[in-house]
C-alpha cells in the first residue's frame, strides 16, 4: 500500500474532526446542564459515532469483498441491536426519545410508576431520576417508564385522602361536619367526605383534600392528617376499634387523649416547610430548567436587537442576572 491510498481514511478523519468540534460547540452554545439539551447532545452523539465507524470502513484502504463483509456484519449487529432493544441500552434510548417526544412529564413533576413515587430530579437519554419521600435517589430505565403505566400528578392540584373507621354508633353528619372541618381548618377549600365501605363493626369513611401547592405537599398531608385526629377528638369522637369498645373491663370512658395547646416538635418542624428538605435536588432540577428556558427567551430577543439599544442593553443586564442564577444552582446540586 502506498501514502495515496490512505488519503480518503485521512480526509475521512478530517472532517469527522471538524464535525466532532462544530457539534461540541453548537452543545456548549447552548447550556449544558439542560436536560432538554442532553436528549438531543447524547443522541446526536451516538449517531455520529455510527456514521463515523460507516465511513471510515468506507474509506479505509482493504479490498472491495472485505469491506463488504465488514459492512454488512455492522448491519446484522444495528439489525440485530434493534430486534433486541426492549432489553438493551438502545431500547433504553428508543424510549428516552419517545418520552422526550411525548413531553408526558418534564424536571420537577411528581410521577409515580408501580411501588416508585417521587419528584423528577434529572432526565437523560437512558434513565430518570427521582427523589423519593424519604430524601432518597432512584434511577429509572427509560424503558421501565414505557412497559408499565405512569402516574402524574397535575401541578394545578392533588387530592389528598385520609381515611379512618369509626363505629356504628357514631351519627354520620357529625363525623362528615368534622371532617370538613380540619380540611377548612388548613385553608383547603375544596374537600369532600366520602363512605367508602361498611365493614362489619365500624364505618369506613375517607377525606379528600385537594392540594394545589404540590411543593408542600408531604407537610399538608402529615398536618390534615393530624388535624383530623384534633376534630374528632374535639368533636367527642373517640378513634379506636369497636373490637378494643367490646373488650373493656372497668370504664366506659371514652379514650380521647387531651388537648394540648402548645405545638409538638413535629409540627413546628412542618411549619418550615420539610419538603424543600426532602425533595431538595429535584427543587433545583425544576428552578434550573426553568431558568434555562428564560435564558434562551432572552437570547432569542437579544439576537433580534441591535448592539447599541437601549433594550438590548437591558436584556444584557437580564441574562448576567440569569446566568448567575444558574451557577448557583448548578453549585448547590453539586453539592448534594
Amino acid at each position: 500500500m502506498q501514502l495515496i491510498d490512505f488519503y480518503p481514511l485521512i480526509i475521512v478523519l478530517l472532517i469527522a474532526a471538524v464535525v466532532f468540534l462544530l457539534i461540541t460547540f453548537i452543545f456548549n452554545r447552548r447550556i449544558s446542564n439542560n436536560s432538554s439539551v442532553k436528549y438531543y447532545r447524547q443522541l446526536t452523539y451516538n449517531l455520529y459515532l455510527v456514521i463515523l465507524l460507516i465511513a471510515v470502513i468506507a474509506a479505509s484502504p482493504i479490498e472491495s469483498e472485505l469491506k463488504g463483509q465488514i459492512l454488512s456484519l455492522i448491519g446484522i449487529v444495528i439489525s440485530g441491536a434493534i430486534a433486541l432493544s426492549s432489553t438493551t441500552l438502545l431500547g433504553n434510548t428508543l424510549a428516552g426519545v419517545l418520552l422526550k417526544v411525548t413531553k408526558s412529564f418534564r424536571s420537577g413533576d411528581f410521577i409515580s410508576v408501580n411501588d416508585y413515587t417521587g419528584k423528577v430530579a434529572s432526565r437523560s437519554l437512558l434513565n430518570i431520576e427521582i427523589q423519593t419521600f424519604d430524601r432518597g435517589l432512584i434511577f429509572l430505565p427509560n424503558v421501565y417508564l414505557i412497559q408499565n403505566p405512569m402516574k402524574v400528578f397535575p401541578k394545578s392540584g392533588l387530592f389528598i385522602s385520609v381515611e379512618v373507621s369509626l363505629g356504628y354508633d357514631v351519627q354520620r353528619t357529625k363525623v362528615e361536619k368534622a371532617l370538613l372541618s380540619a380540611a377548612e381548618k388548613l385553608g383547603i377549600e375544596n374537600a369532600y367526605v366520602e363512605i367508602k365501605g361498611l365493614l362489619d363493626f365500624s364505618v369506613q369513611y375517607a377525606l379528600h383534600a385537594l392540594v394545589t401547592n404540590l411543593e408542600s405537599y408531604m407537610s399538608i398531608k402529615s398536618k390534615l392528617h393530624a388535624m383530623v385526629i384534633d376534630e374528632l377528638h374535639h368533636s367527642d369522637i373517640e378513634i379506636v376499634s369497636p373490637n378494643f369498645m367490646n373488650t373493656r373491663a372497668l370504664s366506659d370512658t371514652p379514650v380521647i387523649p387531651e388537648s394540648i395547646e402548645e405545638k409538638t416538635e413535629l409540627e413546628k418542624a412542618l411549619d418550615e416547610n420539610i419538603d424543600a428538605i426532602i425533595f431538595d435536588k429535584a427543587n433545583h432540577a425544576d428552578k434550573l430548567e426553568v431558568l434555562q428556558q428564560k435564558k434562551e427567551r432572552v437570547l432569542k430577543l437579544l439576537s433580534k436587537e441591535s448592539d447599541d439599544s437601549s433594550r438590548a442593553e437591558r436584556l444584557r443586564y437580564k441574562l448576567e442576572v440569569i446566568d448567575k442564577a444558574i451557577e448557583k444552582i448548578k453549585r448547590e446540586i453539586d453539592l448534594h
